[in-house]
């Protein structure tokens, strides 16, 4: 997330009942899990599938962007 307040907005509309008219805000409230996953799956989209080499190669690069970044 691009900052704090996105995040705080993401959480709110993945657990917040959409059927209310009004809000009720309870930084406590609780959702059923099968719920925030299907709503992650439309904001998100697929995610591609990779297979070891792809993994590995992502690894890597990661691993060279982290190295030059402390040096």
């Amino acid at each position: 997330m691009a900052n704090e307040e996105d995040t705080i907005l993401t959480a709110r509309y993945l657990i917040e009942d959409n059927e209310n008219e009004y809000v009720f805000y309870d930084e406590n409230i609780k959702s059923d899990l099968t719920i925030v996953k299907s709503i992650l799956k439309k904001l998100i989209g697929n995610l591609p599938a990779w297979d070891e080499a792809e993994i590995r190669k992502l690894h890597d690069e990661i691993t060279d962007v982290l190295k030059m970044s402390n040096s």
